[in-house]
């Protein structure tokens, strides 16, 4: 673990001796996480990760101007929550859906400007740029919310059988609805139990823009943790899984093309989800089975890098900070656990924990924007240089570590 020290100023006599009583005690805390691994088999360390806002200039508000900033997000909800001509769907149900968005849309387009109001209180000094990403970030943490927030235990048992029908994820092509999507997995319901599954939806959306309960904490390891390690088995130790990989996944992710573009593909993506689902449910007493609807869930919840994930791909070459988290203003916290073999070299990574804090949602947890950190902490144990475990380290071939990252703007 390295720890970073600022050179310390001239200081009267006084402070320089408190300094002094300062760096005794940093130096026996420094001994004993130095020991700490010989009496434990996992080691921890923490890298903090400090880097610029984005640069914008402060501006005064008019109300044309602020008509014309919720305009984009007004015109987003509409497409997100529109059913497209074209999309093909028996007259019933969509006359059924189509009510549902006409009694919510427009109370849900109406609140985007006390929404903005709210965030002008709580920053006076917010400029544009701010204030619309803060704008973005509080709709898509009101979708995700959404899709987790269920009605009830049937709901969520319906909303399993709708995601775990084999047709589930050949989703409608050429569209930006996420409500056409979802109408295309509903019809995996029997058509004799889709009106009490769009009565649960209803109840659902009515809360948008409401006070809700805490939502439930992301099951460790996620659906995508589930389906990496059960490739990883396949890959490197030859263990068939107990569920057989979809044929579409080997072909995707086992064959000659590019596997980590192919994992970002959302039918690759949802066909991950299922299989890791039916692992964890194939597997009787084993406690991901009981969370297995919950990641499935969170796995299908529609989140920030979703809607702009494609206009900020990337991470600064100078701070490693990603574009996307940067332009939301995420920072926080990320624990990653990861396992090394007997000769130091990675085998797997994690995300265990996450503590993230974003303008935008407040009194919410931002579950739509908490994971935009987690691929540059992977990305980050990936590049590490890891020091070979001592034998006492390694169970069962493999030693386990842990790590924090501490993301931060400046």
């Amino acid at each position: 673990m390295s720890i970073f020290m600022a050179r310390p100023r001239q200081r009267s006599p006084q402070r320089q001796t408190a300094s002094r009583t300062l760096r005794h005690l940093r130096f026996a805390s420094l001994i004993c996480v130095l020991l700490a691994p010989l009496v434990s088999q996992t080691a921890w360390a923490q890298v903090r990760v400090d880097a610029p806002r984005a640069g914008v200039s402060e501006v005064t508000l008019n109300d044309a101007q602020k008509a014309e900033l919720i305009a984009p997000m007004h015109s987003f909800l509409g497409r997100v929550f529109s059913l497209p001509a074209k999309f093909e769907t028996d007259p019933e149900l969509r006359a059924s859906v189509q009510k549902l968005v006409d009694a919510e849309l427009p109370r849900m387009q109406g609140l985007l400007a006390s929404w903005l109001d709210q965030e002008r209180q709580q920053a006076p000094a917010a400029n544009v740029n701010r204030l619309s990403w803060r704008l973005r970030a509080r709709v898509a943490n009101e979708m995700a919310q959404w899709r987790l927030d269920l009605a009830g235990p049937r709901h969520e048992e319906l909303l399993q059988q709708a995601l775990m029908h084999p047709r589930a994820c050949d989703w409608p092509k050429h569209t930006d609805s996420l409500l056409a999507v979802l109408v295309h997995q509903w019809r995996g319901v029997p058509a004799v139990n889709r009106a009490e599954l769009l009565a649960a939806e209803a109840t659902s959306l009515q809360r948008w823009g409401l006070p809700r309960g805490e939502m439930p904490r992301r099951p460790v390891p996620s659906a995508d943790d589930i389906a990496a390690g059960a490739i990883d088995n396949l890959l490197q130790r030859q263990l068939q899984p107990a569920v057989p990989m979809p044929p579409v996944l080997a072909w995707r992710l086992l064959g000659d093309r590019d596997p980590v573009a192919e994992r970002k593909g959302r039918q690759t993506r949802c066909v991950l989800q299922q299989w890791a689902t039916a692992l964890s449910l194939g597997q009787p007493g084993d406690a991901r089975a009981e969370t297995a609807s919950l990641a499935l869930r969170y796995g299908h919840s529609p989140m920030a890098d979703l809607w702009w994930g494609d206009s900020h791909p990337g991470v600064s070459a100078s701070d490693g900070y990603p574009d996307l988290a940067r332009s939301l203003e995420v920072e926080g916290t990320v624990q990653v656990a990861y396992s090394l073999d007997a000769k130091g070299q990675l085998q797997q990574a994690l995300v265990e924990r996450r503590d993230i804090r974003v303008p935008g949602t407040p009194g919410r947890r931002a579950v739509a924007l908490e994971t935009l950190l987690d691929a540059a902490s992977l990305a980050r144990v990936a590049d590490m240089t890891h020091a070979k475990p001592r034998p006492e380290e390694v169970q069962q071939g493999r030693a386990t570590r842990r790590i924090e990252f501490v993301w931060q703007l400046k």
